[in-house]
């Protein structure tokens, strides 16, 4: 698979020059930016299914940027998802990922030496496809914590970084019943401070919990215009899908955390779309799964 950058002309409409990292590098999922090697350069962290393996890629400046290939690891069965993060607070970005085949998330230990070598930690085994890997300090203790998708238990988790050496994680689970968990973001989404959580799966209904029919603060439900589509490598062959304007659902949902010393409340808004849905803040979904009031495009 050839991997590109895209280079933003001017400053009015957006257009774009393509420039070449590498065209063997094959069946790349993910990639995460950041300065790997502390240069001041930006550089590019890959997860590659076909080749089991997680690259990086060092960016050697240059106009175009010339890019020099490194190995992190070549034994990661199926790799799907990376991200780069200072895990262990050293000053060096560290590379995390997950693993389909082996159903692991690990984090790599980046030594800072040059050449830069690599250290591999478990942080959780035993999740079926997982599929994607995030780091942020959630809980503000100036440790970066780990959030994950596994797909095929339906989980969205995170952990607990305690900044020991080595690191010891606390693995809290935030909904076991997300259906084909993909992704998942953080961020404070309702302004009170606290980093929330917005994961994306798969649905096949529409509808909102009987349990969780709490607005926000201004007693309005929130309900902005997403835009969110699943990527080919997520569809099983045959899937028509793959064609043109085909679309599928998806499934976006918003966890409120009320405590940062707390695993997020799961207040969440689930949603039967397809390749778009748009409603305005007054809308809503009812317990019974039916829309209320505002617009929508399903």
């Amino acid at each position: 698979m050839t991997i590109l950058v895209l280079s933003r002309i001017g400053v009015s409409l957006p257009s774009f020059n393509e420039y070449l990292i590498d065209n063997n590098t094959h069946g790349t999922s993910s990639v995460s930016l950041c300065d790997i090697d502390g240069d001041g350069k930006t550089d590019l962290a890959a997860s590659v299914i076909e080749e089991n393996s997680m690259v990086w890629f060092h960016n050697e400046g240059g106009m175009p940027i010339n890019w020099t290939k490194h190995i992190i690891s070549s034994t990661f069965s199926a790799a799907w998802g990376v991200y780069t993060a200072d895990i262990d607070g050293d000053g060096n970005m560290d590379v995390l990922g997950a693993s389909k085949d082996d159903n692991q998330f690990a984090w790599w230990r980046n030594s800072g030496a040059s050449p830069i070598t690599w250290e591999k930690h478990i942080i959780r085994a035993n999740l079926p496809f997982a599929h994607e890997v995030y780091a942020i300090d959630f809980d503000s203790d100036g440790h970066t914590d780990v959030f994950a998708a596994a797909s095929d238990c339906n989980r969205i988790l995170w952990w607990r970084n305690h900044g020991e050496n080595p690191i010891t994680w606390t693995e809290q689970t935030i909904d076991s019943t997300f259906t084909g968990a993909k992704s998942v973001r953080v961020g404070d989404i309702d302004g009170d401070g606290d980093n929330d959580v917005e994961p994306l799966g798969d649905e096949l209904r529409s509808r909102r919990e009987a349990d969780e029919e709490a607005p926000s603060a201004d007693g309005r439900h929130s309900d902005e215009e997403v835009a969110l589509s699943r990527s080919a490598h997520d569809r099983p062959p045959g899937d028509e899908s793959r064609r043109g304007g085909a679309s599928l659902p998806f499934r976006f949902s918003r966890f409120w955390n009320d405590d940062p010393g707390e695993p997020p409340r799961a207040l969440h808004y689930i949603h039967r779309g397809k390749r778009r849905l748009r409603g305005d803040r007054d809308s809503h979904l009812g317990a019974d799964g039916e829309h209320r009031g505002g617009k929508r495009d399903y």
